[in-house]
């Protein structure tokens, strides 16, 4: 009992201290107590899930003890009204924040995983658990070198990104591997309005296809794939 006590203390003290540098100017990451409540109330079963699967990745006994509850950060994502004939001056000008929470899992003070937590029929629920974190830390770092005053999660065609108030935006690799083989373009911010441009673009495509009758096939990959594309 004291060991569960001890690290839901823990996890509460990880999740502020870390938010901490970016809370003054952002109106993203003030987490509700009830998001707080849930990810606490799930994070055994989740660690035991997690667990089990690093067990089988690492080849060696997993200790559950050494398992954190990390950053949590609101989800915010593209507008569903943006209109693709306008020039948006910042990428911030066309996302909205939402009630979606994400928080990364650490095992060994690494983050390896993700939790979320979102409002579903009138309480916030457990939304899902998993997915590679591994590279949120590298991210994170970079990010944490513009010096900014706050930080935006965004969640965009199945990847998420970092954006700062003066409109830079990184992009969290999916997998070391990935990272690895481009990482002179995931160590460099993108910027946000030229990434406003390829979504719009997308948006533009998908909306043609649809009139057509035909599936969205486009927007697969991530924006800096596109990114890097247009100004080649």
């Amino acid at each position: 009992m004291k060991k569960k006590v001890f690290l839901v203390v823990a996890s509460l003290m990880i999740v502020f201290s870390s938010l901490f540098a970016y809370a003054k100017d952002s109106k993203n990451n003030s987490i509700p107590n009830e998001v707080l409540q849930v990810a606490n109330d799930n994070f055994d079963k989740v660690v035991s899930k997690i667990s089990a699967d690093l067990a089988i990745e690492y080849a060696t006994e997993i200790d559950k003890g050494d398992f954190t509850l990390g950053e949590g950060y609101n989800i915010s994502y593209i507008r569903k009204d943006i209109n693709i004939n306008e020039n948006y001056k910042k990428l911030e000008n066309m996302i909205e924040s939402s009630n979606d929470w994400i928080f990364v899992i650490k095992y060994k003070n690494k983050s390896v995983s993700y939790m979320s937590v979102g409002y579903l029929d009138n309480s916030y629920k457990l939304l899902m658990y998993g997915g590679n974190a591994d590279m949120f830390d590298t991210t994170f770092n970079n990010f944490s070198k513009l010096n900014s005053k706050s930080i935006t999660l965004l969640s965009y065609m199945g990847s998420y990104y970092m954006l700062n108030e003066n409109d830079k935006i990184f992009e969290i690799p999916s997998n070391e591997t990935s990272y690895k083989q481009n990482k002179d373009k995931y160590d460099v911010p993108m910027s946000g309005v030229s990434c406003s441009e390829i979504i719009k673009k997308t948006k533009k495509i998908d909306n043609e296809r649809k009139d057509k009758g035909e599936a969205v096939q486009y927007g697969s990959g991530s924006l800096i794939e596109h990114y890097y594309e247009s100004i080649e």
